[in-house]
């Protein structure tokens, strides 16, 4: 999958520690799936005292998006950035729901 060779490129590349949620079912919501989004954010916070760049892929970009949305103002301080790639923002039932 495309994502997942850019994924290990820059990982590899650039020394990142990067890590992939696998466990976001594409079809739960938007609302859902930022939840566990949310939680991952946390607990890598919470046990290493870093901060997390999102980076989220055609759906998991929407999550992400949720998860950002919903969880202010509590999440800001755990997140340094966000990067939508190929973002599926009202480009799928999914996401237009989400957005209403």
């Amino acid at each position: 999958d495309v994502f997942r060779d850019w994924f290990g490129l820059v990982s590899r590349e650039l020394g990142l520690d990067c890590r992939t949620m696998d466990c976001l079912p594409v079809d739960n919501s938007c609302l859902a799936n930022g939840e566990v989004v949310y939680q991952a954010v946390r607990a890598i916070y919470e046990t290493e005292g870093r901060k997390t760049v999102l980076v989220g892929y055609s759906k998991g970009a929407a999550d992400a998006a949720a998860a950002l949305s919903v969880y202010r103002p509590s999440i800001d301080g755990m997140v340094a950035g966000f990067l939508s790639l190929l973002g599926a923002y009202g480009g799928s039932a999914v996401a237009s729901g989400m957005l209403r």
